[in-house]
């Protein structure tokens, strides 16, 4: 079986090549702490702190249901699409400088990837989209905190229903 982490990532390639508005999405996967400590780890080496975003996240965990022509369903997964952002803007500022211009164009590529993908079908096309302006930290949601240690503006996206392909 191909993992799903691995299948997303596969469509996650076809949104980096699209996005043609300078630097390419990072794409990283796994529990939300170990996502905040690998951007940690970027933020030490000089070649990689630029890079850390935009970013599209895919949170772990989620179920996996085998289907009786072996595919996978995944019922519900959570995918953030990041950006970093500056402190002191407004929300009007955030939406300007960082929904419009980036957050928006990667969720509207990363939907019509996983539309067109060979690897995940996404029946019926289930989907609940939420702008995070100054995304904080009330648990793992809310906007009291930061819990990416970094300024970010983001949509979290929960995708239902998206089915795993290729079974080996």
């Amino acid at each position: 079986m191909t993992p799903f982490v691995t299948q997303f990532g596969t469509v996650v390639t076809a949104v980096q090549t699209a996005y043609d508005d300078g630097g390419k999405p990072f794409y990283d996967y796994g529990h939300p702490s170990n996502i905040v400590n690998r951007l940690l780890s970027k933020l030490r080496d000089a070649s990689t702190y630029s890079k850390r975003f935009p970013a599209i996240f895919l949170f772990q965990d989620f179920a996996e249901e085998r289907q009786k022509d072996l595919s996978y369903l995944i019922p519900s997964c959570t995918v953030i699409i990041a950006a970093s952002t500056k402190p002191h803007y407004s929300e009007a500022e955030r939406y300007t400088k960082n929904f419009v211009p980036t957050l928006y164009p990667l969720y509207d590529l990363l939907i019509e990837a996983i539309k067109t993908s060979n690897v995940l079908e996404w029946y019926p096309e289930e989907v609940r989209k939420i702008d995070r302006v100054y995304w904080g930290k009330s648990g793992l949601y809310g906007n009291d905190g930061n819990i990416f240690n970094d300024y970010i503006d983001a949509i979290e996206i929960e995708f239902r229903n998206l089915i795993n392909l290729k079974t080996c």
